[in-house]
């Protein structure tokens, strides 16, 4: 039996496995396909607490937290894995490519600013001196500059070897069909064509096949 095991092999269960084994956990992670792959592999990597932020509330400020402890993560991840996950910190510009859009940014900048939160906006020229390749039809634009991306899949990778490194056991290639239950409790997992994997703690973190899992049984 293991402490943890890990259903799903994307950026958020590969983080949990690496934490839960450098905390001295005995860690499994199965993976149906490959690790970093699916959702992860197709995301863009951004770190955009304010794209997201449309009003005040528990989300936004969770996310603005999230982002600002987010380098820290990154610097742990980085000295465990010996890899750079290309984090990078040039803000996020939003174009407009018309007037009514425009009128939209201009809004929406607004409201950030009576949130606290840092925003400029940028004239049709202003835009293009910070970012020459903009669409030639773009009439303004918002610049947010505390706004972060990685690379998803370096991010997967360094995320790998550093909960590989601290001792995690990661399966590639283990489709779990179902979860185990012991006096109403979830004790494990189901993999076809293998024993059962017991824990004392399962952690479902498959995103959209999560729901493939069914009811404990």
């Amino acid at each position: 039996m293991v402490d943890v095991v890990v259903v799903g092999g994307g950026v958020i269960g590969l983080a949990i496995a690496w934490e839960a084994a450098r905390g001295g956990m005995k860690v499994t992670l199965l993976e149906r396909g490959e690790t970093g792959h699916e959702a992860t592999g197709a995301s863009a990597g951004m770190l955009a607490a304010q794209l997201e932020a449309h009003e005040p509330g528990p989300l936004l400020t969770l996310s603005l937290r999230s982002r600002a402890l987010y380098p820290g993560f990154l610097r742990d991840l980085e000295a465990d894995s010996g890899m750079s996950v290309d984090l990078r910190r040039e803000g996020a510009l939003v174009a407009a490519l018309d007037d009514a859009g425009w009128e939209t940014l201009a809004r929406t900048a607004e409201a950030q600013r009576r949130m606290g939160l840092d925003v400029e906006t940028l004239t049709a020229q202003e835009i293009r001196e910070r970012e020459p390749a903009i669409a030639e039809r773009a009439t303004g634009g918002m610049l947010l500059p505390h706004e972060h991306t990685v690379d998803p899949r370096l991010l997967a990778a360094a995320l790998r070897r550093a909960a590989e490194q601290s001792g995690a056991d990661i399966r590639p290639g283990s489709d779990v069909t179902g979860l185990v239950a012991e006096a109403g409790c979830v004790r494990g997992v189901r993999v076809p064509g293998s024993p059962d994997v017991a824990a004392r703690e399962v952690v479902v973190a498959a995103g959209a096949w999560a729901g493939s899992l069914g009811a404990p049984g």
